[in-house]
């Protein structure tokens, strides 16, 4: 899928699996899963190991308007880009990653891609401000926390 929307190969490494990134993933574990069950509740898939839920585009953008993340510098082509990014490069999931064609997509984020979604917004999102990641990743999921109605 990556060769298929001209995703830059630095790009093609998996952001989330980043030591502080895994972190912050831990400390906030149980809102994010929360929020990815609130927003996946309604769209299952069946996967190898069962029954799971899956978020959607749709899904995601949802949870980012009502997270009060979108705005006129981050609409919905680059919350596309994000989504088909994450759900071409995390290996953890059940499709194994991207295979370089369209047999291997499946239109929908698993948890662990749903992470590696996260990372990839922050990092559109705030490429020239000051800090690391991580830390941006935490201010992100705090922003999005106190701004929606999930919890």
């Amino acid at each position: 899928m990556t060769k298929h929307c001209r995703i830059p190969s630095r790009d093609s490494q998996q952001m989330s699996s980043i030591p502080e990134i895994q972190k912050v993933f831990k400390k906030r574990s149980a809102q994010i899963r929360r929020v990815f069950l609130s927003y996946s509740q309604e769209d299952t898939e069946d996967l190898e190991d069962g029954k799971d839920e899956t978020m959607n585009l749709k899904e995601l953008y949802q949870f980012m308007k009502d997270s009060q993340q979108m705005d006129s510098k981050f609409g919905i082509s680059k919350l596309a880009s994000c989504f088909v990014t994450a759900n071409s490069v995390v290996a953890g999931s059940s499709s194994g990653g991207d295979d370089g064609t369209w047999n291997d997509w499946d239109w929908e984020l698993e948890y662990d891609e749903f992470l590696e979604v996260i990372v990839r917004i922050v990092d559109l999102k705030t490429k020239t401000a000051e800090g690391q990641l991580a830390d941006k990743v935490d201010k992100f999921l705090s922003d999005c926390f106190a701004a929606n109605t999930y919890n």
